[in-house]
């Protein structure tokens, strides 16, 4: 079983985040959130996942674990 997971936010810190999650084998990187549109798209095309610019519609739009 995998764990459907999202990191909220794109700064300097979510690389951090970003790379541990997508390496660990029991979770799926789905998303990033950042305020900043251009940040997040730039961080969900670096990991092949989708962009989100507001939390609300990332909790609605994926079913995270």
């Amino acid at each position: 079983m995998t764990l459907r997971t999202a990191v909220i936010g794109g700064g300097t810190v979510s690389e951090n985040h970003l790379s541990g999650v997508d390496q660990n084998p029991k979770t799926d990187l789905v998303a990033v959130c950042d305020l900043d549109e251009e940040t997040a798209r730039a961080k969900a095309t670096s990991y092949g996942i989708k962009a989100y610019f507001d939390v609300g519609e990332l909790l609605e739009s994926e079913q995270l674990d």
